[in-house]
This record gives C-alpha cells, structure tokens and sequence, in this order.
C-alpha cells in the first residue's frame, strides 16, 4: 500500500516538478510514465521498476536511514529540528554544499527511511544526489524519526495532540 500511495503522489508532483527542476521532473515523468503498465488489481507493484534483490535488500533490514545511506556509499547526517511546541524530529541530509538544496518529505505513514531504502541509484534521494542536488529528507512528528518531545512521552497522551 506505501508504494501505491507513494506513486500517486509521484504523479501530482511530476505534474509541476518538471517546470521547477527539469532532470528531477524527467526522472519523475518515467517512473509515471512506466506506472501504465502496474497492476493495480492483482497488486503487481514490482513491475514498474527494478527493484533490489532479496540479497541486495536483506542488508537494509533494521539498519537506520543514515546507516543505510553510508552502506550505500554516501556521505550522511542527522539534524534534529524543534517546533515551537516542543516536538524534536530527525531531517536527514546527503550533503552537496553550495549546490542547490532539495528538501523530500516522504509519504503517510512513511519515514527518510522509505527514501533510500531502494539499491543504490534506484531511489528518488539517490537520484536527486547524482543528479548534483543537496538533499534534505524530512520526517513527521509521531513517525519513527519524530518521536521524541521536550516534555512528553510517547507513552502521554498529550504527545499525540498535534
């Protein structure tokens, strides 16, 4: 289901990202344009580009976006971001300083995480890296990188009144 969702929002965004960052929206517009031939109904989601073999993948289970990142060959970091009302979250950068910076912020219910978790070159956070771009991944409070307050706990109720 992420990925299906991930990709309907993939073909808003390729609508209007082609005007603002030309290579980006290319490598948008085929990840659309190759979505004609998925499956929807018999959930065939792996037809639409190549993925990692289980070899490949089985060595990002349980790692954390930075780590998965560094496994790939990229330089990495972490910045912790407050709001005003007190909620702390992780943003997750591939620098490219001086460069043109991108910030991605990833799908319901997803993390940086869901970002990178393709092989090397096959994810959107890789591509734009290539491409010569400053990444910046975000992350939403409550998710895996947002947990954490400047005095609630998870395990408060209050925590999840955002």
């Amino acid at each position: 289901m992420n990925h299906c969702l991930s990709f309907l929002i993939l073909i808003f965004v390729a609508k209007v990202i082609p005007v603002m960052i030309p290579s980006i929206g290319n490598y948008l517009q085929n990840e659309v344009d190759s979505l004609e031939s998925l499956d929807l109904e018999n959930k065939n989601i792996t037809s639409f580009r190549e993925q990692c073999t289980d070899e490949e993948g089985a060595v990002f289970i349980g790692l954390h976006t930075v780590e998965i990142l560094q496994a790939q060959g990229y330089d990495s970091e972490t910045h912790y971001v407050t709001t005003d009302d007190g909620y702390i979250f992780e943003v997750h950068r591939i620098p490219a300083p001086g460069k043109p910076a991108v910030y991605v912020l990833p799908g319901i219910f997803q993390s940086s995480r869901d970002l990178v978790l393709n092989c090397k070159g096959r994810s959107l956070a890789s591509k734009l890296s290539e491409a010569g771009y400053d990444v910046w991944l975000g992350n939403f409070r409550g998710t895996t990188y947002g947990r954490n307050h400047t005095s609630l706990s998870p395990d408060n109720g209050r925590f999840w009144k955002f």
